[in-house]
């Protein structure tokens, strides 16, 4: 059931995108990232002996979309260990768990549990189809934790792009009671320490239409129309947050969306941390840390899970304020 309790009794048509100019830049991008992600990770080893991988699990419904993944590090001991729930990005209309694959096994390598999961894409399913999968999949996570050892005490939630504004969403419901009775979300019985925003996108209304036609398949102008307030979640960021590592490259093509949610964090007061990796002489672009063959996104990955590590020894982190989280270097 959808947490808009309007979201199935509407057809999901009414709300896709009725713009064939917008669809049809959607599926260019769909091919030309899909082509560009082979070429990265050509050669890299999809079953290393030093992970253990759980692989094709359903957590929703739908058994095309709905499959979710799980990373453990071979090395580690029977019992329980932090997990990472990953949020993956590229516009709602690609990006899989297959995508991020290397990238969780390299977060796992650390001594994390990691889960990725696939949800439904834009443009057949618009708002609020990924939102409610996302949902689903941390459900999964707390059904399933004693099975797969994950410590529900200590979850992390990673999003890059546009699963960085489902781990938005996400941390901003889980923080604000009245934002989430307003949008009927159950918090779950776990206890999320922080988060981190990669090359994110966070205010839908800066990128819709000819800024971002893409986005626009998603955020549709119906979706736009029926849930207003939602697509301004930024509205309801307040404190108590959560500490999160905001970081995006310097020739992000949404470098100003990573800058103005440092902004808002600044304005409320909410500890975070926020770095542009990259430079004029060594460039990188949006969503770079993906890439397990650059030092640059190897040196940002690293960093984010020391973020994360100097985050577990604390026992509170809703009650950190700036000069605590200062101490969380990097």
């Amino acid at each position: 059931m959808s947490v808009f309790k309007r979201s199935y009794t509407m057809r999901i048509a009414s709300l896709r995108s009725n713009n064939p100019k917008n669809i049809k830049i959607a599926e260019q991008a769909h091919e030309n990232w899909k082509h560009a992600d082979n070429i990265r990770d050509q050669g890299l080893n999809p079953k290393p002996k030093d992970i253990i991988k759980h692989t094709n699990l359903e957590y929703g419904p739908d058994k095309k979309h709905n499959l979710i993944d799980v990373y453990r590090p071979a090395n580690a001991k029977i019992g329980k260990l932090p997990l990472i729930i990953d949020m993956h990005g590229k516009g709602f209309v690609y990006g899989s768990r297959k995508t991020y694959q290397f990238y969780c096994m390299h977060l796992a390598r650390a001594g994390f549990e990691v889960v990725s999961y696939d949800y439904r894409l834009a443009p057949k399913y618009p708002f609020p189809c990924a939102w409610d999968d996302t949902q689903m999949a941390v459900r999964w996570c707390v059904k399933n934790a004693y099975r797969y050892g994950f410590d529900l005490q200590h979850v992390f939630i990673i999003g890059d792009s546009a699963g960085a504004n489902l781990a938005e969403e996400y941390l901003t419901l889980y923080t604000n009671p009245i934002a989430a009775a307003k949008f009927d979300f159950k918090r779950p019985p776990i206890n999320i320490m922080g988060g981190v925003f990669n090359c994110g996108v966070f205010f839908i209304n800066k990128i819709l239409g000819y800024v971002n036609p893409v986005e626009s398949t998603y955020y549709t102008h119906q979706v736009t129309q029926h849930y207003p307030d939602f697509v301004h979640i930024d509205n309801y960021i307040k404190r108590p947050f959560l500490p999160v590592f905001v970081q995006t490259a310097s020739d992000d093509d949404m470098i100003n969306q990573s800058f103005r949610m440092d902004q808002l964090l600044i304005d409320h007061e909410i500890p975070h941390l926020y770095k542009i990796y990259g430079s004029d002489d060594f460039p990188r672009e949006h969503d770079f840390q993906i890439d397990q063959s650059d030092p640059i996104a190897d040196r940002c990955d690293d960093d984010e899970l020391s973020f994360f590590k100097r985050l577990l020894k604390r026992e509170n982190v809703q009650n950190l304020n700036e000069k605590q989280l200062s101490q969380i270097t990097i």
